[in-house]
């Protein structure tokens, strides 16, 4: 049954033997044929002959008799296995080397979780056996016993290309297919060991950078590059990006969105992505995941926005509805939400109530057949996915079909299930299904350490060669014994067979390509890296210069080089509050943006009580407390008489009533204590004040400065008893607010508007921050308490403050429009409006995060 004629080349990677198609390299003698498959392929396809009414297990399926195995173990020992579907991967990974090394020895099962997976072991084994279960670990195995009967064809020569490393099992079954008569070697191509050059960039984004503007300044038509990288999920988002920026940046813009076509990637990512989180597939679950229950704002939010269903006519409406989402309700029902839509988006809230119908009509458990057909409702219901797909969200769903119809494979498995738990294994079944779009061209391929095996290319770069990733870090398996594993050479079993492993990878690189570049970043993060010890006597050429992006150097059409930087726009708007001066402070053209054009950042979705409104909580408790209480003296009646917690709460539960948050009885008890806490503490800070009555809350005042008419509200203004001094106090519950911001510069104009508008003798910040220690903070005539400090000429002073205000108000007006952040990156980061004056392009600002 041996075909002396026929060669067989069996490659480590489908990459690899598409490769050697492509090149048309023949080994077989002259006159034979040769045949070039991936060794997974040909282990499957000579089994399928041997199958004798077996199916091949599934890994989702697999998956699922390793949870069930696991949670009846766990029932019968009485212990509570929190997460079952972690230890069913790590069973699942456990099995595949107990298959291709062998089962370790009784006596070297000394801990209580190499015992327990043997146990479950025998009975997976068992459950294959009784279901009619072949798994792909057992096929080597199975294949063994074939050639020794003779029940398999065979070729005359087996060459094994890329394939350095083999476990036992497989040595097993070629030594057979030897001993059958069949001619087993290597197949290679010799090449001399390039000399690699070593660069060090600063970090993992400037070595990404600094490779693509390599590759681009030394390509040449018909040329191969190969980008490999031993760590390609902290890589490839990086790579995806910044790659097509540098070769083809108009693409960046081409969407069918907005009528582009897509053009042709110019380099191919070798590994897929999981069908789960392609965005076709993201738009499905969040589809499916909706439920009767409702959903928070945020997700109704990503609903809305979602590039499909494509072609509706309703993607402006559903902007609109998205943006209205905002500061309200942080949770809605679908109903709800289709009301809300109505107006704006018809169709879509049509769908939204053909779907509330289906899931009112859906079991409360059924089989995998019964959901499969009911998702796909679901996301007919919606529109999904809609028209003009392109090729990529066409192959996208064509996985999903296939995804289906693994999930219904489930059935003699799962029995029953309730809707939570059948989504929750059709994610499953996605994750484990590799989606790629195959690339138009090959002339720069990006790819992993193994999958770079045997290939040859006219360029090579090696990223992220650092002392962390090769070799990487001991990972011996936790459910087999550490000493079996380092006896039997498992991977990762060792620092020995770490670096003997990545070893013999490194030389093979260096044969695969005439010009070899590696790089490494010496800083992730806070954490300082050094290159490989592969590299050791190398001399590493330190890149220094920061790369540049492609937006630093572009113009689109030359429109911001030839703007002026003080174009003069004046003002029709002649009235506002201190926000419009505090723009103009921050920037002329925050100011322009905000409060010309009246174009303010959407808010961001936030569970309540956020932030901002735990702020305007304490502001109305105080309110409330100081209308009841009116003076000092009555403060201090009350903390003798010990009436001032009762007092507190009181106003504190107005406060929340008035806020309406929709949170449980505990979390408003809770959030009611912390606040009584705040409170009390800051009544401590009030008592010791000199003698004071509170003369307004909450009072709103104009003020003509300039040209301006300004229009504000005051937290707060005291009297003092002693002199009559107006004091105006302005409550602070964030991080950020110092009265240093008022003197120099103008600042902050909020403050210095105040002490003008009600002709105060002092202004103070009362910060209550609750992570820090509270405080009064602010500047007056004099220094009538602690932390109000006198400045020497306070009416020289209010005079200073005046001219600046006016002269603001006067640049509003008249309007100049400098694209000056005062204080550069912290500004832009806070401003929101880069959209318009795209600062970071104009290299005016870095993009940079404060530490507040």
């Amino acid at each position: 049954m041996i075909s002396h004629t026929h060669t067989l080349i069996l490659t480590g990677t489908a990459r690899l033997a598409r490769h050697l198609r492509a090149r048309g390299r023949q080994a077989a003698p002259e006159g034979g044929k040769a045949a070039v498959l991936p060794l997974e392929e040909w282990l499957r396809q000579s089994w399928l002959p041997l199958a004798e009414g077996e199916s091949l297990l599934t890994p989702v399926q697999g998956l699922f008799l390793w949870e069930d195995i696991i949670a009846a173990d766990a029932q019968l020992a009485g212990t509570d296995l929190l997460d079952r579907a972690s230890l069913a991967y790590l069973a699942e990974e456990a099995f595949q080397l107990q298959c291709a090394f062998g089962a370790p020895p009784a006596a070297l099962l000394g801990t209580p979780e190499c015992q327990a997976f043997q146990r479950w072991a025998a009975r997976f084994q068992v459950r294959l056996r009784d279901g009619g279960w072949r798994h792909p670990a057992q096929i080597p195995g199975r294949l063994r016993l074939a050639v020794a009967a003779r029940r398999l064809p065979l070729p005359g020569r087996i060459l094994l290309a890329g394939l350095d490393e083999l476990s036992p099992a497989l040595e097993m079954l070629l030594q057979s297919l030897a001993d059958a008569g069949v001619s087993v070697g290597t197949w290679r191509e010799e090449a001399a060991p390039a000399v690699p050059t070593l660069l060090a960039f600063a970090d993992r984004e400037q070595e990404v950078r600094g490779v693509a503007a390599r590759i681009r300044e030394g390509f040449a038509a018909g040329q191969r590059v190969g980008v490999v990288v031993p760590d390609p999920a902290a890589y490839r988002p990086l790579i995806e990006h910044i790659f097509l920026e540098t070769f083809d940046p108009e693409a960046l813009f081409l969407t069918a969105e907005n009528g582009g076509q897509p053009r042709p990637v110019p380099f191919d990512i070798t590994q897929g992505r999981p069908l789960e989180r392609a965005p076709l597939m993201l738009q499905a679950f969040r589809i499916l995941e909706l439920s009767l229950r409702g959903l928070e704002a945020r997700m109704a939010a990503e609903l809305l926005l979602a590039p499909f269903p494509r072609g509706d006519g309703e993607r402006c409406g559903r902007a609109q509805a998205e943006a209205r989402l905002r500061g309200g309700a942080a949770r809605l029902d679908l109903f709800a939400l289709a009301q809300h839509c109505l107006l704006m988006a018809p169709g879509f809230a049509q769908r939204l109530l053909q779907l509330h119908h289906i899931l009112r009509q859906a079991p409360a458990r059924a089989s995998c057949q019964a959901w499969s057909i009911h998702f796909s409702a679901c996301l007919e219901a919606m529109g999904w996915p809609g028209d003009g797909l392109d090729r990529g969200e066409e192959l996208a769903l064509a996985r999903w079909q296939e995804a289906l119809a693994h999930f219904e494979g489930l059935a003699p498995l799962a029995g029953s299930l309730s809707r939570r738990q059948a989504l929750s294994w059709l994610r499953r079944v996605c994750r484990h299904i590799v989606h790629q779009v195959p690339a138009d061209s090959d002339d720069v391929q990006v790819m992993g350490l193994l999958e770079a095996a045997g290939l040859r290319f006219d360029r090579l770069f090696v990223l992220g060669m650092t002392d962390q990733a090769m070799p990487a870090a001991v990972r011996p398996h936790p459910l087999l014994p550490a000493s079996w594993q380092r006896q039997r050479g498992l991977p990762h079993a060792s620092p020995e067979q770490e670096l003997h492993f990545v070893g013999a990878l490194w030389q093979r690189l260096l044969r695969a390509a005439p010009q070899v570049v590696c790089s490494y970043p010496r800083m992730d993060g806070d954490v300082e890296l050094g290159p490989s010890p592969l590299l050791a006597g190398r001399e590493i050429t330190r890149v220094e210069a920061p790369q540049r992006s492609f937006w630093q150097g572009w113009s689109p059409a030359g429109a911001l080089a030839a703007s002026p930087d003080d174009a003069v726009l004046p003002a029709r708007r002649r009235e506002g509050g201190p926000a419009l001066l505090q723009a103009q402070a921050n920037c002329a053209f925050q100011a322009l943006i905000r409060h010309r054009l009246a174009a303010f950042p959407l808010e961001d979705f936030q569970t309540p009580p956020t932030a901002r409104d735990l702020g305007t909580l304490v502001h109305r408790a105080l309110q409330h407390f100081w209308k009841a209480t009116k003076s000092q003296q009555t403060l201090l009646a009350m903390m003798a008489g010990g009436t001032l917690d009762d007092a507190l709460v009181q106003c504190i539960r107005k406060a929340l009533d008035e806020a309406g948050f929709d949170i449980d009885a505990v979390h408003r008890r809770a959030l009611a204590d912390s606040l009584q806490q705040l409170l009390a503490r800051w009544m401590a800070l009030e008592s010791e004040r000199p003698a004071f009555v509170v003369e307004a809350l909450e009072q709103t005042v104009e003020l003509q400065v300039g040209r301006l008419r300004l229009r504000m509200r005051l937290d707060r203004v005291d009297r003092q008893i002693s002199d009559a001094a107006r004091i105006v106090v302005d409550y602070k519950t964030g991080a950020q607010a110092s009265s240093k911001d008022w003197l120099g510069p103008m600042g902050d104009p909020q403050m210095p508007l105040y002490i003008w508008a009600v002709d105060a003798a002092a202004g103070v910040y009362g910060k209550l921050n609750r992570e820090r220690t509270l405080a009064w903070d602010g500047w007056g005539q004099d220094a009538f308490w602690p932390g109000l400090a006198s400045l020497a000429d306070w009416e020289a002073q209010r005079t200073q403050w005046r001219r600046e205000l006016e002269a603001l108000a006067a640049a509003f007006v008249d309007g100049p429009v400098r694209m000056l952040p005062r204080h550069g990156a912290k500004t832009c980061v806070r401003c929101g409006s880069q959209v318009f004056c795209r600062v970071q392009e104009r290299g005016l600002a870095e993009p940079a995060m404060d530490e507040d």
